[in-house]
């Protein structure tokens, strides 16, 4: 609590001069120490309070001045100079808060998802190699169940060079001497027909064991008749060392079909499996009975023929001129007689099974010229 000193009222007891009394006097007059009152005490509170708000609002100015540096520069300047003076207007009220701009928010930071654990794998075991002998044994006896098994399923083909193949079969060198001889016995023939007869018996010869039979379709017309014969004769001895055995099919014209497919076929296993030759001809093909040319589907196979080492050789007479003709167009032309003008005619007829014939027996067509000389 604050005490100040006032000067004494004068009273009658304290022998205080009057007022009329000289100012020189009242100098002397002593002071004395009073405790202040009530009113006194609340009147100091008020400038205690006014003070401290005065204070107070300096600072928000202040800090309101950092914030906001273009606006009310001027204003905010004039209330502090006048706050530090203490000349504010009225001690009871404060100047308007500046809004605080805020930095916007930061994003949150979005954490990758974990790794999964990597999963080692097991260990491999160590191989262990197996000893030399172990390994041959092991390799050996796959190998020797396929060649018994070889053995048992084709027995024919592991004898098939020794005892099935002719022994009176020509070797390739004997055939090139005997083709140079044609070559020279028939003049005639162009190049065409004699580059056709060299490369399939040649191919044919060189095959061991061969895979399919040498066939070839002699085509003869009127004129060339005596030529096909006798080239198909010729050419059989350069293929056979023995005698080529010639089957007629003039002689079994009008007989029953299932006779005489029964007898041609008892005649070549014969002619083939006790080795009397390696070659057959057959002539006049066109007037065989019905049924009866369909035995020369089997011997004429391609891939399960059952003499592929054999050689046969047909001759057909056609009804037209042939010389005109070339290749292709004389393959055509046999394929319709047989099928169209002679088999045709004789029930009963399958155009299926003929085709498959035709096939067989016409993959070589040779159309021989005619020959001025006599050769046979």
């Amino acid at each position: 609590m604050a005490y100040e000193l006032r000067p004494r009222k004068p009273t009658a007891s304290s022998g205080v001069v009057p007022e009329n009394v000289d100012r020189e006097h009242t100098n002397s007059i002593k002071y004395e120490s009073r405790k202040p009152g009530k009113k006194e005490k609340e009147n100091d509170d008020v400038q205690t309070q006014t003070s401290v708000s005065a204070q107070k609002s300096v600072s928000m100015n202040v800090q309101s001045n950092k914030w906001d540096t273009n606006k009310h520069t001027t204003g905010v300047g004039s209330s502090a100079s006048d706050s530090t003076n203490g000349t504010t207007a009225s001690s009871g009220e404060e100047s308007p808060r500046k809004l605080m701009i805020m930095p916007p928010p930061r994003k949150p930071m979005i954490m990758p998802p974990p790794r999964k654990p990597m999963i080692m794998p097991p260990p491999r075991k160590l191989m262990i190699m197996p000893s030399p002998r172990k390994l041959m044994i092991m390799l050996s006896v796959p190998i020797i169940i396929l060649a018994v098994t070889l053995w048992f399923v084709w027995p024919d083909s592991a004898v098939m060079t020794s005892e099935r193949i002719p022994k009176n079969r020509t070797s390739t060198d004997d055939f090139i001497k005997h083709f140079q001889e044609l070559q020279q016995s028939f003049p005639s023939q162009t190049g065409r027909f004699w580059k056709t007869v060299s490369s399939r018996s040649r191919r044919h010869l060189s095959s061991m064991p061969p895979k399919r039979p040498l066939v070839f379709m002699i085509a003869a017309d009127s004129q060339t008749a005596g030529t096909s014969q006798c080239f198909a004769q010729r050419l059989g001895h350069a293929l056979d060392l023995s005698k080529p055995r010639l089957l007629n099919g003039s002689v079994f014209q009008g007989a029953n079909g299932g006779d005489v497919k029964l007898k041609l076929d008892t005649t070549l296993r014969q002619y083939f499996d006790n080795n009397l030759a390696g070659t057959v001809i057959i002539d006049h093909i066109e007037l065989l009975p019905p049924l009866s040319p369909f035995l020369f589907y089997s011997y004429c196979d391609n891939d399960n023929a059952v003499y592929p080492y054999a050689t046969i050789i047909f001759v057909t007479h056609m009804q037209i001129d042939m010389s005109s003709l070339d290749h292709v167009e004389a393959e055509t032309a046999v394929e319709h007689f047989l099928s169209k003008e002679v088999w045709r005619d004789n029930p009963p007829y399958d155009p299926s099974a003929v085709a498959a014939l035709l096939s067989r027996i016409t993959d070589t067509v040779l159309i021989p010229k005619t020959e001025l000389l006599e050769i046979c």
